[in-house]
């Protein structure tokens, strides 16, 4: 699935979006654009890795100078 997240054209692997991942990705565009740092809380389940990991192919690839991203994931198992 291919569509647009502002200017940045975003190629899904997916045939089906979540609009959470949709809103996760215009979050993402607006961290990026003002340099800025972010931690988000997300709940499980509703493809964050995917949609985060997708819009920064995306957006990297539409720029002419590369940028980096950490990415941390954190599970807790309980028990």
């Amino acid at each position: 699935m291919k569509f647009f997240v502002e200017n940045v054209l975003v190629i899904f692997p997916f045939n089906i979006i979540f609009p959470e991942q949709i809103q996760i990705m215009y979050i993402l565009k607006k961290l990026f654009d003002n340099k800025s740092h972010g931690i988000m809380g997300i709940p499980p389940g509703i493809g964050f890795s995917i949609a985060t990991i997708c819009f920064f192919f995306s957006y990297n690839f539409s720029l002419p100078i590369k940028k980096n991203l950490i990415y941390c994931l954190r599970k807790e198992i309980d028990s």
